[in-house]
């Protein structure tokens, strides 16, 4: 049997008779709408896929106010899809920096005058990263946790007590050190003024204490 086909008038009309009956019946569109797609999947994602290409700009817009909406899943769902398509991703990255270079690096100079602290705070990070995983230590944490910290002690040193300042600020110092060890999590890791970091350096917390007199 031959496909029906409409003129561009009647289709116009259905449109606007569908539009209309959805607009007074929104739970019953919805339903049909979900069991529809849930026994077409692929043809679901196949006319998807051809309207992001048709509109570029609304998809790329109505993507943006969905991750603004729901900016956690958006992150577990970018987690767990690079999780499983990882050579892939990272290909495409390594693609996309060879032929944007000098526009990408334009861009992160830019952005480091404009941001230093934290552009300071991520370097901080990235080192600390480093560090845990040379030594095949576990476990990471954020600048959000970190704050935390911060505020949890009172930006004041684990060790001595002293209280950081903008010119002499409070370091990341892991209780029990990585080289012992030691993971990278939020739990393991105390604000500590420089001089008490770097006098502790790969000793254990107790007998660093002890030695402060902390500890009989």
């Amino acid at each position: 049997m031959p496909k029906r086909t409409y003129s561009p008038e009647a289709l116009a009309k259905r449109a606007a008779y569908s539009k209309q009956w959805r607009a007074r019946n929104p739970e019953r569109a919805a339903h049909l709408r979900k069991r529809w797609s849930d026994s077409h999947p692929d043809r679901l994602k196949e006319t998807r896929k051809e309207w992001r290409q048709r509109h570029p700009e609304k998809a790329r817009l109505r993507s943006a106010a969905w991750r603004k909406a729901k900016p956690d899943l958006a992150k577990a769902l970018c987690r767990a899809f690079y999780q499983n398509n990882k050579s892939s991703c990272l290909e495409k990255c390594r693609a996309r920096y060879r032929s944007k270079k000098s526009e990408i690096l334009s861009k992160h100079k830019e952005w480091r005058k404009s941001n230093p602290d934290k552009w300071k705070e991520s370097r901080i990070s990235y080192n600390h990263r480093r560090r845990a995983r040379i030594n095949n230590a576990g476990g990471n944490h954020t600048t959000k946790q970190w704050m935390r910290i911060l505020a949890a002690h009172k930006n004041r040193c684990y060790w001595c007590g002293a209280k950081g300042t903008k010119k002499q600020p409070l370091t990341r110092d892991h209780y029990i050190p990585i080289a012992n060890n030691g993971s990278n999590e939020a739990r393991n890791v105390v604000p500590s003024c420089l001089p008490c970091n770097q006098r502790k350096n790969r000793r254990d917390p107790i007998d660093f204490a002890r030695s402060l007199g902390l500890l009989l």
